[in-house]
């Protein structure tokens, strides 16, 4: 009869082959026993050589991998396919741009046992890898910008269910299950965490922060890398508000234009399109809060407004086909 072990990793993964080899190798030397716990790569569909990778590789003795494939649903599926087949007590969700710190497991697992309640859940820490360049914009994204929020955390015996990250966090499987997973309706890596935890929160989640479990991200990211990923967080907000307030978010977002709307709407694009200059030239070199945080926010607003649009699309079809009474 196998034993089952306490700890299981799952790590969803799409075209990041090189980031997932230095993944893999940094779970392979934890000092924590690898006989106690498995990997699980779950690739959604890659297009790249991931797929070939994972077919040939062959682990260390001692480490148990599995690695499964299914067709480009989306992180949250894939995280849901590596939770089901986990085997673990506990399961540590990561990405496939983490690199963990030595004693990553080890720090999940000891807070665990030592907290046997279902409900605790353990957050770890996720900081750029200081291996790679990190640009001043990079160092104001996650002190002070929305890359993460680690340092707005209060209490770390309680953290806010906003902070539940999938970079680096673990849960009981038997309450990530008895939450009902993660929403595949969220297409990308946002939200979608924040949804879940909502639910877990709602039975009684205590999420603890473990500032030693550390993860390090691995993902270069230029001003207008995030710039595309806040349309995609205010898109995702849209879904998310409607999921959680019942409600659609953006009344206002969405009606006809005045000419004075106009000049607004293009006075604000004019100053935008300054703004992004001086971002761009700074982002390397100078730390502009005001500037990046005016320029994110915009790009957050158009994707709430876009998802807002479809929404409305959607639901004026909906409301056409419907049978008259």
């Amino acid at each position: 009869m196998t034993t089952s072990p306490f700890l299981s990793v799952v790590i969803p993964t799409y075209n990041r082959l090189p980031q997932l080899r230095q993944c893999l190798d940094a779970l392979y030397r934890q000092v924590y026993p690898l006989s106690d716990c498995e990997i699980i790569v779950v690739d959604n569909g890659s297009t790249d050589d991931t797929g070939h990778f994972l077919a040939e590789m062959k682990p260390p003795s001692g480490v148990t991998l599995l690695t499964l494939r299914e067709p480009k649903r989306g992180p949250a599926a894939a995280r849901n396919t590596g939770i089901r087949h986990a085997r673990g007590h506990v399961v540590l969700i990561t990405g496939d741009d983490i690199i963990a710190a030595p004693d990553l497991l080890e720090q999940h697992a000891t807070w665990h046992r030592r907290s046997p309640d279902e409900r605790v859940v353990v957050l770890g820490l996720t900081t750029w890898t200081p291996d790679k360049p990190i640009t001043p914009f990079m160092r104001w994204l996650e002190n002070g910008g929305p890359q993460y929020k680690f340092w707005a955390i209060a209490d770390r015996q309680n953290v806010f269910y906003g902070h539940f990250y999938t970079s680096n966090a673990s849960a009981k499987r038997s309450f990530l299950l008895a939450s009902g997973l993660f929403d595949e309706d969220f297409p990308y890596a946002s939200h979608e965490d924040t949804e879940l935890a909502f639910r877990m929160a709602q039975r009684g989640m205590r999420m603890v922060y473990n500032e030693r479990a550390v993860g390090y991200h691995d993902h270069y990211t230029s001003l207008k890398d995030a710039l595309r990923r806040m349309e995609k967080v205010g898109e995702t907000e849209g879904l998310y508000r409607l999921k959680v307030c019942d409600e659609a978010p953006g009344a206002g977002l969405v009606r006809p234009a005045s000419s004075e709307s106009l000049l607004r709407r293009a006075g604000g694009q004019l100053k935008f399109s300054l703004w992004l200059l001086v971002g761009r030239a700074a982002e390397r070199w100078a730390i502009l809060p005001g500037v990046y945080s005016y320029l994110l926010e915009r790009a957050h607003i158009a994707g709430l407004r876009r998802w807002t649009m479809q929404y409305a699309t959607a639901s004026e079809q909906k409301r056409r086909k419907r049978p008259s009474p």
